[in-house]
């Protein structure tokens, strides 16, 4: 049983990462027919994740 749900563990997750890869290779083409411009968020409300 527990061999089991190992084995699909495994077989998900890796689906789940293909998936995830394909996505973002998509989105990554997708950009670069749109002349790869990317989006600039206001760099006045951003604020790092943590303090150095």
């Amino acid at each position: 049983m527990a061999g089991a749900l190992c084995v699909l563990m495994f077989c998900l997750e890796w689906l789940v990462l293909t998936l995830a890869f394909f996505l973002r290779y998509y989105a990554f083409m997708e950009g670069s027919r749109n002349g790869g411009k990317v989006q600039a968020e206001d760099p006045k409300g951003w604020t790092p994740p943590f303090h150095v």
